[in-house]
């Protein structure tokens, strides 16, 4: 493999820089040859698997550089998308051995910096850099070898719900708002969200660079009949979804899942419970959604109670199947969660925001 030398003029390192007497021989370095990559050999081919992100993905390993004299080398390894010539480098971390290793996080999280599109196979190139003592001279670069790496979306995947309720373009460019569902992880099929629905909608997956428009995958319903509502998915020679057998337009916590090919509706309308509310936890105060905030409030007066056990949580329908709490004290709402405390007495407006699917956020605000 050809070595890169980079010309340093009149550099030379002192190793020797005391003796003992004028006699004693001064020892000095000079760039002979760069590290040479050996491993990994040939065209790698890496796919990346987020269900194991602290597993080993890469070793490289290399030839020493060669100085001349024996020393200590220090190495710094870089990384870039290929055909760049390393002009946005990537540095991947220094050591004075002959190899790195790499996780599949850290390898994926370069990947995406080094702007490859996640789920498609791109080129990296990665080459190794030299120096010597404390001044970290006389630097050395190798020939680059190119890898093929697949890496994968470090973001939940998202669904529009374009429809009647916002003018069917499922497309942010082209309308103000369009609703999503997220799923749970990266690669995950399980997308769950809450829309304002009037009747009829649809689901549209974004394409490889994220974007959500006509001509990407999409899914309806089974039925293939607009206005026939069999709660089963398909891609293929679909009708729409609806809310005619759901209860009609209104507020919908959705649940869609694209592998297991199922989606369900389910109506709510929110309230608060608990015993921080002048009802206790025998009745809901009910809140009132508003359509240009897309958020539910209520100001209610509020008595102290100490959370997790004691305050409120927020319920959907006036029954416990569906509800909301805050497990980590941290704004944000989890089903099932722990109650919410209140410090002290007072006339509090309260606001909860579902609009962002999986992660439904709530104010407390005493006025």
């Amino acid at each position: 493999m050809k070595n890169i030398f980079r010309p340093i003029i009149a550099s030379v390192l002192l190793l020797s820089l005391w003796a003992c007497s004028d006699d004693d021989p001064i020892v000095t370095a000079n760039t002979v040859a760069a590290a040479e990559l050996i491993a990994p050999e040939g065209d790698a081919n890496i796919v990346l698997n987020p269900s194991n992100p602290a597993n080993p993905a890469l070793t490289l390993v290399w030839n020493h550089g060669d100085y001349g004299v024996e020393t200590v080398i220090d190495y710094e390894i870089e990384l870039a998308a290929s055909e760049t010539d390393f002009a946005n480098a990537i540095n991947m971390g220094a050591t004075t051995n002959r190899f790195i290793t790499w996780t599949v996080n850290q390898l994926n999280n370069a990947a995406i910096q080094a702007g490859l599109t996640p789920f498609e196979a791109g080129s990296l190139d990665v080459r190794v850099k030299s120096t010597i003592g404390l001044e970290n001279v006389l630097e050395q670069i190798s020939e680059p070898i190119s890898i093929s790496i697949t890496p994968y979306s470090n973001s939940a995947p998202r669904l529009a719900v374009p429809g009647d309720h916002q003018g069917w373009n499922p497309s942010e460019d082209a309308v103000d708002y369009v609703p999503y569902l997220a799923a749970s992880a990266p690669e995950q099929s399980d997308f769950e969200g809450f829309v304002a629905l009037n009747n009829e909608f649809k689901f549209v997956g974004a394409d490889a660079g994220g974007s959500f428009q006509w001509g990407n995958t999409d899914w309806g319903d089974a039925s293939g009949v607009n206005g026939s509502y069999t709660q089963v998915l398909t891609d293929d020679g679909e009708g729409n979804c609806g809310t005619a057998t759901a209860g009609g337009p209104g507020y919908y916590f959705i649940q869609a899942d694209t592998e297991a090919l199922t989606y369900t509706l389910t109506k709510t309308s929110w309230g608060i419970i608990g015993n921080a509310t002048p009802t206790g936890w025998d009745s809901d105060t009910d809140m009132v959604y508003d359509e240009n905030t897309r958020t539910w409030s209520v100001t209610i007066d509020l008595i102290p109670q100490e959370a997790p056990d004691n305050g409120f949580k927020f319920r959907a329908n006036d029954v416990w199947d569906l509800n909301l709490g805050d497990d980590g004290a941290d704004g944000i709402m989890d089903f099932d969660g722990g109650s919410i405390g209140v410090a002290e007495a007072g006339n509090y407006t309260i606001t909860i925001d579902l609009s962002n699917p999986r992660a439904y956020t709530y104010t407390v605000v005493k006025n």
